[in-house]
């Protein structure tokens, strides 16, 4: 049924997040700051390519320009083109082979996987690696067509001033191989750039001509000059290596990770509408495979073809049965081709409510084969690092999150409740005692909390409104805005030297390369590098003084790291040694900037609320998670009536075990249902509506609300007992929506930071897929963190009173609903002023601003501050009660 007077006002309500958010008064410089510092592992691994990429440009460049510089005479006809075109072009193409040297390296499929599971996780975005394939591949292509165009160009200028032996070197054989390697690449570049809008098919094939683009590189200079005078660059020793490991890593992947199954049941969905069919496996897991949550591997169905297609595992690693859930591309697809052959094939039940059709083999004698090849990608996650989960999916991005559900459960299944209960306790005693010791406590949040009375029960430190006067309200508000301003100043600080290493690199591969050069250096070049070591180790030095260093080896460490250079410099200044030195001076320049560099990576790294200790108390080896929320959002009734049974028999083998209320703390989960379409909406709620799960109220109908998501996880984990914690928030889903997720997630962190709550951090992961529909391209910016509006099926008439009224309350607007509470915050900043100066002195005092924000004497100051306290306490009681 359609809702006719669902409120509009609720678009626009606040939640506890919303309004503490407010107090850092984000504008679009702080948004593109936040979204930088999300994005920081993979952006100071992009900064490391690109210094890594002009350092190789300009010392193989510079190589040429000297070279060309001896053999050219200045009274030569072109003469600034004969040395800046060469010079140029040998840069570039030394650049060109760099790319080409590690793009085999983010196609190593089981070297990735393998190296995701170790401590250089924490270093290296493995989970990017697809993304770092595509910049690199798209730099690679930018490089290639610039560099054809510039050498044509000036081929094609001096031989038409009448140079034959120019216009002779169109013919040749290293310019032949050279037109077919740019088609090649190029061929390979466009169809990749077109990859959503081509047959999967035909883009796998032509991204194989690579490997034949990689033949003719080698062929490309080994031409008849090489054959006779052995002149030419041997471009084989940039790339052989990271060729043969791509090739040891494919070959592992089909003699070692290859395995023999069938298939044990089917399941296909047909809602009549585009994209809209679905095929669900479900296969016998073979004995040797191991796999995480998370992760993926290749089938090859031979009934269909003998194509090999990656599919990410939806059932437990635990399990004895591996499930699929693959979506249906069109007909002449491969998963078209599977979907007709199981109607085909088998014996269809299919329900008469929804277009679903059930094929259960274990019942028949039908043997369909299929094969399996892997596991590769990276997990989710690592449950032993983690006090707290939230996984959130998206349409199929909801398999890897299923995976962890079930092996979450399983795990419980297989504890005693009791004795569970038992040593929770005494780990939270010793986590408590723990977090009381020096060193694990940050002295600005312990002031912080004092000041504001905090009791880690409640988010913000208040109190319910009707226990506070307003002078309690208002300082508790000031503090907000000034942990605010700091936690601002922070970020900014900490996004600024996220690109201090890549500034520590440029220094060290520049040392490299002048100190390698058999000529002297030009005037200046010297002081360029001298410039550049004595900048990176003076922002070092600024990084530490910021960045107070409570491990005390590492504290020493630096300091000593800082001393030596300083006398390091001072010696070679004297002797004018930099971009000359030699071995020993090369080893002692490697030591001191590779340091820099590791603990300045270190640092960016690190979240800008890092609180010392805190992993050595949450890194026990956790058997299962304090809690476990699972957030699904799917815009297909039918897909989310055929997943339900599994997810909600998990749930009933949890509460037989536990018991609804031990169940209801380890377990959260919540199913949003965003079809429009009424019909398949309440054929879903029919089919469900007599599950325990159902009752329990975890069909949703419209958008989850994010931020709402990591409001509640924060309020849960505040709600407990543990004075630290560590919560693991994955997301399998479209990239558009994970870009929102990553600001979500520093908004989140800022807020559990400037209301004294750091000790309590969110690690993010995320897994994309697909493509960016026109439909995703038509929403704004930032959609997905506000709250949803009502969805069309409000009301069903299936579901029982108390969820239709919940449904209906959260919909209200919390302005309506809490008048009084909104009228005691409605001072006007005249009142509110005198009201804090005169009225309420001491309460004003204990709120730690400065005079200049607060209390200065100018009134354009005194007026602005007053302002945002008042703004602040007016939304926070506006929304005090609202639940998240």
């Amino acid at each position: 049924m359609m809702s006719k007077d669902a409120p509009k006002a609720a678009q626009s309500s606040s939640t506890t997040f919303g309004s503490t958010i407010k107090a850092l008064n984000p504008g679009p410089i702080f948004r593109t700051v936040v979204g930088l510092y999300a994005d920081r592992k993979f952006l100071l691994l992009v900064s490391f390519h690109v210094v890594a990429t002009l350092i190789c440009y300009a010392h193989f460049g510079l190589l040429k320009f000297q070279s060309q510089s001896s053999k050219v005479p200045e009274a030569a006809p072109f003469y600034t083109w004969k040395i800046g075109v060469p010079t140029f072009e040998f840069g570039t193409m030394h650049a060109i082979l760099y790319q080409l040297a590690i793009l085999p390296l983010t196609m190593c499929r089981l070297l990735i996987a393998n190296f995701s599971e170790t401590f250089v996780s924490k270093i290296i975005p493995f989970d990017e690696m697809t993304r770092c394939h595509i910049g690199i591949g798209y730099t690679f292509a930018f490089l290639l067509l610039v560099t054809i165009i510039v050498f044509l160009m000036f081929f094609g200028v001096v031989c038409n001033s009448g140079d034959q032996n120019f216009c002779k070197k169109f013919t040749t054989e290293i310019m032949i191989t050279g037109y077919v390697i740019f088609v090649a690449f190029m061929t390979v570049a466009v169809t990749s750039f077109f990859r959503y809008k081509i047959k999967y098919r035909i883009f796998y094939v032509i991204h194989h001509v690579v490997f034949v683009a990689y033949i003719l590189v080698i062929l490309h200079t080994i031409d008849i000059v090489e054959r006779k005078n052995g002149e030419r660059s041997q471009t084989f020793k940039w790339f052989s290596a990271s060729i043969l490991l791509y090739a040891t890593d494919r070959c592992t992947m089909y003699l070692a990770h290859r395995y023999d199954s069938t298939i044990t049941s089917a399941v296909t969905i047909d809602s009549g509408e585009k994209d809209g069919r679905l095929v669900i496996l479900k296969l016998k897991k073979p004995s040797m495979l191991t796999f995480a949550a998370g992760q993926y591997v290749y089938l090859k169905v031979p009934m269909v073809d003998n194509l090999w297609h990656p599919f990410s595992i939806a059932s437990s690693p635990d399990n004895e049965v591996m499930s699929f859930y693959i979506k249906v591309y069109g007909e002449k697809s491969w998963s078209g081709k599977l979907f007709d052959m199981l109607q085909e094939e088998l014996q269809d039940v299919s329900s008469s409510d929804i277009n679903i059709s059930m094929h259960d083999l274990s019942t028949n004698d039908i043997t369909i084969p299929i094969e399996v090849l892997g596991p590769y990608g990276t997990a989710l996650g690592d449950k032993r690092l983690y006090t707290h989960a939230t996984f959130v999916g998206t349409g199929t991005g909801f398999v890897p999150c299923m995976s962890a559900l079930e092996h979450h459960i399983n795990a419980c299944l297989a504890l005693n409740p009791t004795r569970y209960a038992k040593t929770a306790t005494k780990y939270k005693k010793m986590i408590r005692g723990l977090s009381n010791q020096d060193g694990f406590v940050d002295d600005d949040l312990s002031a912080f909390s004092e000041s504001t009375n905090m009791d880690g029960n409640h988010f913000l430190g208040f109190g319910k409104p009707g226990k506070m006067d307003q002078a309690q309200i208002l300082t508790a508000a000031a503090e907000i805005i000034t942990k605010a301003a700091i936690t601002k100043r922070k970020l900014f600080w900490h996004t600024l030297f996220m690109f201090a290493p890549a500034l520590g690199l440029i220094a060290f591969g520049l040392t490299l390369s002048f100190s390698s050069y058999n000529f002297d250096l030009y005037d200046g070049m010297d002081v360029v590098l001298m410039s550049l070591t004595i900048g990176f180790q003076a922002i070092f030095l600024f990084s530490s003084v910021l960045t107070r260093e409570r491990n005390l080896y590492l504290m020493v460490l630096d300091v000593f790291f800082l001393c030596l250079s300083i006398v390091a410099d001072w010696f070679w200044i004297s002797k004018s040694s930099f971009g000359s030195f030699r071995d020993a001076d090369l080893v002692y320049y490697t030591l001191l900037i590779v340091y820099m560099v590791a603990r300045l990576w270190n640092k960016t790294l690190r979240d800008v609320n890092y609180v010392p200790g805190q992993n050595a108390l949450t890194h026990t080896s956790n058997i299962v998670y304090e809690k476990f929320n699972f957030v699904w959002s799917c815009r297909s009734a039918e897909l989310i009536a055929v997943a339900f049974p599994d997810i909600a028999k998990l749930w009933d083998e949890l509460v037989e075990a536990w018991g609804e209320e031990e169940a209801l703390h380890k377990v959260n989960i919540s199913i949003h249902c965003t079809d429009l379409n009424e019909e398949s909406c309440q054929q879903l709620v029919d089919s469900i509506q007599d599950t325990d799960l159902f009752q329990k109220g975890c069909l949703k109908f419209g958008k989850p609300f994010l931020l709402g998501i990591l409001e509640k996880n924060a309020m849960d984990i505040l709600a407990s007992d543990l004075p630290v914690s560590r919560t693991l928030f994955a997301f399998c889903g479209s990239q558009m929506i994970a870009n929102e997720l990553k600001a979500a997630k520093v908004l989140s962190d800022l807020v559990l930071s400037m209301t004294g709550h750091m000790s309590h951090t969110t690690d993010l992961s995320i897994q994309t897929y697909g493509s960016v529909s026109s439909l995703s391209k038509k929403r704004k910016k930032n959609a997905y963190l506000e709250i949803p509006a009502p969805h069309p099926f409000d009301v069903q008439p299936n579901k029982s009173e108390s969820l239709s009224r919940e449904v209906r309350a959260s919909n209200s607007n919390s302005s309506s609903r809490f008048p009084s509470a909104f009228n005691r915050a409605s001072l006007s900043s005249k009142n509110l002023l005198e009201t804090m100066e005169n009225r309420f002195p001491s309460a004003f005092n204990r709120a730690s601003l400065s005079s200049k924000n607060l209390l200065g004497k100018r009134e354009d100051s005194l007026r602005f501050s007053t302002h945002r306290v008042t703004r602040f306490s007016e939304n926070f009681l506006d929304n005090e009660e609202v639940e998240c």
